[in-house]
C-alpha cells in the first residue's frame, strides 16, 4: 500500500469514527430533549467533554471538530472558534446562547480536569454556574 492509499484508508476510518461519535452524542441530546429534565442533559455534556478530551489527546481537536461541522452541514460552522462549540453545533440543536453557555461550562471542566463530569457539573452549579466560573477564570487570566 502506498502513502496515498494509506492516507485515504485513514481518512475513511476517521470519518467513520467521527460519524459514529456524532450519532452517539446526537442520541444523548435527543434523549435529554425528550426527558425535559435538566439533569437529563448531563450524559450529553459528559459525552461532549469526553470526545473533546479524546480529540485533544490525539492532537486532532481542531481538524476533527471542523470535520464534524462539515458532516453535519452546520450553517456558518467554519466561524465557530472552539472545538467544543463545534462538537455541540454538530450534535445538538441548542441555540447560540445555550451552546455558548455549555461550551464555557465544559471548558471550565476541561481546565479543572474533571473526572466525574456529571457530579462536577452538579457540584459547581450546573451549566450556568460553571459558565460563570469559567468567565471569572478568563477575566482573572486576562487581567494578569
Amino acid at each position: 500500500m502506498n502513502d496515498l492509499e494509506r492516507t485515504l484508508v485513514e481518512a475513511i476510518a476517521s470519518d467513520s469514527r467521527i460519524k459514529r461519535k456524532m450519532k452517539e452524542l446526537r442520541n444523548l441530546w435527543d434523549e435529554a430533549i425528550s426527558s425535559r429534565k435538566k439533569s437529563a442533559f448531563d450524559p450529553y455534556h459528559a459525552g461532549v467533554l469526553t470526545e473533546y478530551r479524546d480529540q485533544r489527546e490525539r492532537g486532532a481537536a481542531p481538524g476533527e471538530s471542523q470535520r464534524m461541522v462539515k458532516l453535519a452541514k452546520v450553517k456558518n460552522g467554519e466561524r465557530l472558534r472552539h472545538s467544543i462549540r463545534r462538537i455541540i453545533a454538530a450534535t445538538s440543536n441548542a441555540d447560540g446562547k445555550a451552546a455558548s453557555r455549555i461550551t464555557n461550562a465544559l471548558r471550565y471542566g476541561y481546565r479543572k480536569k474533571w473526572v466525574n463530569i456529571e457530579a462536577e457539573l452538579k457540584d459547581n452549579g450546573g451549566i450556568s454556574g460553571c459558565a460563570t466560573k469559567f468567565a471569572a477564570l478568563k477575566k482573572k487570566r486576562n487581567n494578569k
